[in-house]
């Protein structure tokens, strides 16, 4: 009986570290793909830009690649000042439609770990 108890907490233990080490790997990975995903989008701002140069005359070329690069600095800044809170803030009443804390990433490292405000 105690070498099953005891066969019983070293699978115990064992369960735990896997569980432990699946989830850094499942964050790594989440976080890989939000990488990509992210290049991808801004590779795909060069090929629209591209596209509509080539669809107009070639005097409003330049103005239309300004155009695009400006578009995808505004985007940019946009989601750092509310994007990334609508999508993962959580505050003090968290829903699970829209977030609603952590605008411009203030009190992101309290909010994200815990400690204080």
């Amino acid at each position: 009986r105690e070498q099953v108890t005891a066969l019983c907490s070293l699978f115990s233990a064992q369960r735990e570290e896997l569980d432990a080490a699946q989830s850094d790997l499942k964050y790594g990975v989440n976080s890989a793909w939000l990488v990509l995903c992210g290049a991808l989008v801004f590779i795909m701002h060069g090929g629209f830009a591209m596209l509509c140069a080539g669809a107009i005359r070639s005097k409003n070329t330049l103005n239309i690649l300004l155009q695009t690069i400006l578009d995808a600095c505004v985007s940019a800044i946009m989601f750092y000042t509310v994007g990334f809170a609508f999508a993962y803030g959580e505050g003090d009443n968290p829903n699970t439609f829209i977030g609603d804390a952590v605008f411009g990433l203030a009190r992101w490292s309290s909010n994200a770990t815990g400690t204080g405000t």
